[in-house]
């Protein structure tokens, strides 16, 4: 069986009024409608006849439906209102929603419009449940208020921000001749300083807990009077709809006051027993203490003298180390630029020469192999002069000394500028500053992170930025490229020492000069690394120490 639906249709057309009244009957209503077209038909419908929902269009000859919506709400009237037009634009239809309408339906989509009649149904008895519920707790709450206003302890509701609700009794205990006085101030306005702490933790209890929760001794604050003393407990209590705190306290100052007497008494008694025994045993005390500071501190002292000799002995060991580590490195790099750079010229040499004097004599294998040996032998004299390079790191090292980077700069750029003119290069830099440093080796640094920006460049011409900002104790540089980039999973890998991520026929290098300027960097001691994406450049950065 069809389910009965009463609507009231604001329309001045019977024909579009018909097609949603037709539209809702195959949603399976059996449709009670009456249509107006002016305010007064209007509200005589309305105070006459019950309605389930009100359609209405946005424009009327003599009416509208913001006129409408002002008329329902003046009559104090919750029915689901929906809009139906034809060719208000969006910006009209949040006006009309923000007015109080419920929905808006263009009316060449009427299938929107028994789903929304259904859900605003929905929504509306929704709110009447709701309506009921919060007037039936009310109703509740007076009850409750007239037991507690009977109540002879004093009952306060505390809501988190201020009293909401006081009886007389909690009047007299602060003093205050009516309740009215008590409420809209806050609990913490009637407590002693002294006793803030405990209303505090009761009532993070009571929330935390969700149960009553016993207090003691609390002290309240009096106008114009005493302290007042008060045992009590607080509970969870929903007040007005709203989560509150019903605290409930009753005046014990004189009981207090006896038992504060008594204690006294006692109090005094033992304090005089106290002082005969306690002098004696105070001075004993303290010599005891004192004999024994004195036994710790010559165990500290002690201790601290072996500490001493065992760390001595361990940085003689460590010196010793150091000393043979430096002759030992000393030698390979004396071994690496002479014993073996000779006898590897020497091989060069020839092999270079059997190139020169024998090429096209042989048949094409034995050009490619000599061609390769000379290759060989060329990259292994390379090799062994970045190795040589990179070992003089520590051991040629000068004295750190203030180097104005700027300058640095400026002669990095001059002895590159052949590289810079073939690759159309443009170098850059902020204004940078002075550090402390070995100008020589940062020299390097510079020229092997800039000469690397130009050499790993892209399709188009090399740019490369060079700043530094200041960071505390230190400044941070960076030196920028648009070059092709690297993955961010090889930005440890490349400062290892001849690690490449490339074939030699593509870029020339034997791939220790990241590994040069990580040394270089870390004896300055700084960090150094790199941020990076595959074909949209790097940014390389550095630290040093500022003057």
């Amino acid at each position: 069986m069809a389910k009965e639906l009463r609507i009231l249709i604001v329309e001045d057309s019977e024909d579009d009024a018909y097609f949603m009244i037709r539209e809702v009957r195959r949603g399976g209503y059996s449709v009670i409608s009456e249509r107006v077209e002016s305010a007064v038909d209007m509200k005589s419908l309305l105070e006459s006849k019950t309605w389930d929902v009100i359609i209405s269009d946005y424009n009327l000859p003599k009416f509208s439906a913001p006129e409408a919506l002002k008329l329902i709400k003046a009559l104090r009237i919750d029915l689901p209102f929906i809009i139906i037009s034809g060719v208000v634009g969006e910006e009209i239809a949040v006006k009309a929603m923000k007015a109080g309408a419920h929905d808006f339906i263009m009316k060449g989509n009427l299938t929107r419009l028994v789903p929304a009649i259904e859900r605003e149904l929905k929504e509306a008895e929704d709110r009447r449940e709701r309506i009921n519920a919060e007037q039936q707790l009310r109703n509740s709450e007076e009850r409750y208020r007239a037991v507690i206003e009977l109540s002879p302890d004093g009952i306060f509701i505390y809501n988190a921000e201020a009293i909401v609700f006081a009886n007389s009794a909690s009047a007299v205990l602060v003093g205050l001749n009516r309740p009215e006085d008590i409420v809209r101030s806050s609990i913490y306005d009637f407590v002693h300083p002294e006793s803030r702490r405990i209303i505090t933790d009761t009532f993070n209890d009571v929330l935390l807990l969700n149960k009553k929760i016993f207090f003691r001794d609390l002290k309240l604050l009096k106008e114009a009077g005493p302290i007042v003393f008060v045992d009590g407990a607080a509970v969870p209590f929903n007040y007005m709809g709203e989560k509150a705190i019903l605290l409930e306290a009753r005046d014990i100052t004189e009981r207090k006051s006896m038992e504060e007497a008594l204690m006294k008494a006692r109090d005094e008694l033992e304090l005089r027993v106290k002082q005969r025994t306690n002098e004696l045993e105070i001075s004993n005390e303290q010599l005891r203490q004192e004999i024994n500071e004195r036994h710790r501190i010559e165990a500290a002292l002690e201790r601290q003298a072996q500490e001493l000799i065992e760390s001595n002995s361990k940085l003689e060991k460590v010196n010793q180390e150091l000393e043979r580590s430096n002759r030992e490195l000393e030698l390979f790099a004396y071994v690496a630029s002479h014993d073996l750079q000779e006898p590897l010229r020497m091989v060069a040499s020839y092999v270079q020469l059997l190139a020169r004097r024998y090429k096209g004599k042989f048949d094409t294998d034995a050009d490619e192999f000599i061609n390769y040996a000379v290759d060989g032998a060329t990259r292994m004299q390379q090799m062994i002069n970045d190795l040589l390079l990179y070992s003089r790191v520590e051991t040629q090292g000068k004295e750190l000394a203030p180097v104005d980077c700027e300058l640095v700069f400026n002669r990095t750029i001059s002895d590159l500028q052949l590289k810079i003119d073939e690759t159309k290069a443009v170098v850059t830099s902020d204004p940078l500053p002075l550090v402390v440093g070995d100008e020589f080796q940062l020299g390097q640094l510079f020229q092997n992170l800039i000469g690397n920006a130009i050499k790993f460049h892209g399709i188009e011409p090399p740019r490369v930025h060079i700043s530094a900002e200041r960071k505390g104790t230190e400044w941070l540089f960076s030196v920028k490229d648009n070059g092709i980039g690297l993955d961010q999973k090889y930005s440890e890998r490349i400062f290892v020492v001849f690690q490449r991520l490339h074939f030699r026929d593509e870029y020339q290098g034997t791939g220790i000069g990241l590994a040069v300027c990580k040394k270089i960097v870390e004896r300055h001691g700084g960090r150094i690394w790199v941020e990076s994406t595959p074909g949209k450049g790097s940014v390389f950065y550095f630290t040093l120490k500022a003057i």
